[in-house]
């Protein structure tokens, strides 16, 4: 049997470039993040994977994280 989890409220804090932020979500079907590029709409993806998954796949995979920076470096500030 499989559990269902709504997420409601998304809270971040010193995540990747937001200093603290809450994010309701209302919608129980579905939520739809609209915006210009550099508003925030896939760092809020990249926590809604990092707290589903522990990691965020698309930032580990990326080569800047080979340099003298890791994967902690990049998501928290």
């Amino acid at each position: 049997m499989m559990n269902n989890y709504i997420i409601t409220k998304l809270s971040l804090k010193n995540f990747k470039s937001i200093d603290e932020a809450t994010i309701e979500l209302e919608g129980l079907n579905l939520n739809v993040l609209d915006g210009p590029n550099g508003f925030g709409k896939t760092t809020i993806f990249d926590a809604i994977q990092l707290l589903i998954t522990g990691s965020v796949r698309r930032i580990e995979s990326n080569k800047i994280v080979a340099g003298n920076k890791g994967f902690q470096d990049h998501l928290f500030s």
